[in-house]
């Protein structure tokens, strides 16, 4: 009886019309559908599952794979890039219930990245902070330059800071609010470490040391070590080597010494050479020294310096008749606000130990003085502009080179 009435159906093109019609009829909303699209038309293909899509299935997540699949039409408005695109993406992905809460949750953690994004580009100190892992394994209080006391101080301290950070975990904060009936618990902050650096206390007691560190190393600049670093070079002198030291014992031992003298004179005169130490003082009286005419000058302070001293001239002018005259005596110019020359400084004797050492020699002193006395004078091929904000001071880098230069030729 069936297979008559299939038959029927079948030979009868009125109800296979009929029955046609009735799997093209599209259900509301998406539907799983069997059809390969032969009785819905055609989506498209799935790109994950390789699913044929129908209309019944409509665009959107593939419902077994949830790959997105739409039409020729809807890959060209996605693929705009505008507000149409965002619109339609919108409609598609919201028609499945597990797209739309993915698509929420990732907008939402897409924003809250952006934030912390913009809130750490904004932060200059977080930016220019130095992480130094040295620093950070090192403890403070293992600093060669602290005194048994402020080791002492240090540890202290940071154990009264632990003790305060145990008690602030322990604390527990809520904020009541009587108007809407809400209790909340505020952050504590539980798990910020400890930074012993920026802690007030031990800030100062590193500040005094450092403050004494500098302090020594001001007080250490004016000792010169007797080995020179760069630019010393031996001399032999073959005049010793005529004499026959095995046979006089007395000339070998004041030789001996001659040449330990010599060969230390000549490695701290290196070392206070490339010091740059300049000296500057009023014309007439640094032209004079330069050119060997003046050998003892009077200094207000004592100087602790065996060696070659650049001699300045200062600013002050000489007047016309002064000039004029001193240029007819020594036959000699004399600029200034320049670099003239170099001398070496032999000593520096106060004004009673110097009147003992050269009672002849008279030189004119206002007040408790002291006197310089300088040999081996050099006078620049050309003066070098230079204005002298002190009276004793150090050449810079790029000066002292060009004077060095000058004076070798």
């Amino acid at each position: 009886m069936g297979k008559n009435i299939i038959s029927n159906i079948k030979t009868n093109s009125a109800l296979s019309d009929g029955f046609k019609n009735i799997k093209k009829q599209l259900a509301p909303g998406r539907k799983p559908c069997d059809c390969m699209a032969r009785d819905h038309p055609l989506i498209g293909n799935c790109l994950g599952c390789g699913l044929i899509v129908c209309e019944q299935q409509k665009s959107g997540p593939c419902l077994f794979c949830s790959t997105l699949v739409v039409s020729k039409n809807e890959w060209k408005i996605l693929g705009k890039n505008d507000n149409d695109s965002v619109k339609l993406m919108m409609e598609l992905t919201a028609s499945d219930p597990v797209n739309a809460s993915n698509l929420t949750g990732n907008l939402e953690k897409a924003i809250e990245f952006r934030e912390q994004l913009l809130i750490a580009d904004s932060d200059g100190t977080r930016i220019n902070k130095v992480h130094d892992l040295q620093g950070d394994y090192i403890d403070i209080e293992s600093d060669t330059y602290l005194t048994a006391d402020e080791r002492i101080q240090i540890e202290s301290r940071k154990a009264e800071l632990e003790m305060l950070h145990r008690q602030k975990k322990k604390k527990i904060f809520i904020d009541m609010d009587f108007m809407n009936k809400t209790i909340k618990e505020e952050k504590n902050n539980r798990d910020e470490k400890i930074d012993y650096s920026k802690d007030h206390i031990i800030q100062d007691i590193l500040r005094c040391a450092y403050s004494r560190l500098h302090k020594l190393e001001e007080t250490n600049s004016d000792k010169y070590e007797i080995i020179p670093r760069v630019n010393f070079v031996p001399v032999y002198d073959e005049l010793y080597s005529k004499h026959d030291l095995k046979e006089n014992v007395e000339i070998s031992k004041e030789l001996m010494t001659t040449i330990y003298n010599n060969c230390c004179d000549e490695a701290l005169f290196t070392e206070v050479d490339s010091k740059g130490f300049c000296l500057s003082l009023e014309q007439p009286l640094a032209s004079l020294l330069v050119n060997g005419f003046e050998k003892h000058i009077p200094w207000k302070s004592f100087l602790d310096i065996k060696g070659p001293i650049y001699i300045a001239s200062a600013t002050k002018k000489l007047n016309d008749d002064e000039l004029s005259n001193s240029i007819k005596k020594y036959k000699i110019e004399f600029p200034i606000g320049c670099i003239i020359g170099r001398c070496i400084l032999t000593s520096c004797h106060p004004i009673e130990e110097y009147q003992e050492l050269f009672p002849t020699t008279k030189i004119t002193t206002k007040g408790n003085g002291f006197i310089l006395i300088f040999s081996v004078f050099e006078e620049l091929p050309r003066p070098i502009p230079y204005l002298s904000e002190e009276s004793f001071g150090k050449l810079n880098s790029n000066i002292l080179q060009t004077v060095q230069q000058l004076l070798d030729l």
